[in-house]
């Protein structure tokens, strides 16, 4: 992960400037998770947009064809992997017990659906509003870059402020939840982000200090409890191991004049394009 990191920005950095998602945010993150499952790396290019459409459809559509092209890609794999297992993940998911019964194949799909979706867009989306609030907060950015330990911590920190994901349920029973009503076969969106910007939680939550400590449950950004992202871990390391390279490299950089990052929401918020300038001689 560190080479690859360090290989991407080293060519990024004498050209100047980058489109941040296409050019390092889009790539990045899945090299390592196409690794993890152990896909071919030149498959990037036809999972990317079907992740995009299934996470951010237009309409319903859009969703049911793209949903159903990676359930089908993802159902190939596992049942080679059914027949030859290996050590990857996909692997591991295809061939686990569940109360001590092999897992059942759909079952099987459904959960790699979810690695999948992880994998292809979540830290891909989480590195653009990172590095879109140091380009426009050169004083958090020349924190990192006086001390590097506080690193770990300010992940922790930008993910807290930048929560990205947005939890669908479906309503099971007509109920009353503090005086709302809500009828069965309705559905609810809550954006897990707002519980670490909750002030009964976190002082200031609005404030990005690196220095903050992180109990906890400090934020659900992940989800807490059975439901915490199991791939929060390597979301953390690859997050850490970009600022680390990134800004020892590249430690002053902005918005390029003239551009206006584009942002999008769904089931998870994302920066679809973020336009960066540097100086190539900072003589």
């Amino acid at each position: 992960m560190r080479e690859t990191t360090i290989s991407i920005v080293e060519e990024l950095r004498p050209k100047g400037e980058c489109e941040f998602v296409g050019d390092f945010a889009q790539i990045l993150p899945v090299v390592v998770f196409l690794g993890t499952v152990d896909l071919p790396p030149e498959d990037r290019d036809y999972l990317l947009p079907l992740a995009e459409k299934a996470i951010r459809p237009r309409n319903r559509q859009e969703y049911l064809e793209s949903s159903t092209a990676l359930s089908e890609y993802v159902a190939r794999a596992l049942a080679a992997r059914a027949e030859q297992p290996g050590s990857d993940l996909l692997s591991k998911i295809v061939t686990a017990k569940i109360g001590g019964e092999p897992i059942a194949f759909e079952a099987a799909v459904a959960l790699s659906m979810i690695v999948l979706a992880g994998g292809l867009d979540t830290v891909a989306s989480i590195l653009g509003f990172v590095v879109r609030f140091l380009a426009l907060n050169p004083g958090h950015r020349q924190q990192l870059i006086n001390d590097p330990s506080l690193v770990p911590n300010a992940v922790e920190e930008l993910i807290r402020r930048h929560g990205l994901i947005n939890t669908a349920r479906l309503i099971t029973q007509d109920t009353e939840f503090q005086g709302m009503r809500l009828k069965e076969g309705e559905q609810i969106l809550v954006p897990n982000h707002l519980y670490g910007l909750d002030e009964r939680q976190v002082d200031n939550p609005l404030d990005v200090d690196f220095t903050r400590p992180h109990p906890e449950q400090h934020y659900a950004a992940f989800g807490n409890g059975p439901h915490r992202c199991p791939g929060s871990f390597l979301a953390k390391l690859e997050l850490t191991v970009f600022l680390q390279e990134w800004l020892a490299r590249i430690p002053d950089f902005v918005i390029k004049p003239g551009t206006t990052p584009r942002m999008a929401s769904g089931s998870v918020s994302t920066v679809q394009e973020l336009r960066l300038a540097w100086d190539t001689d900072p003589r």
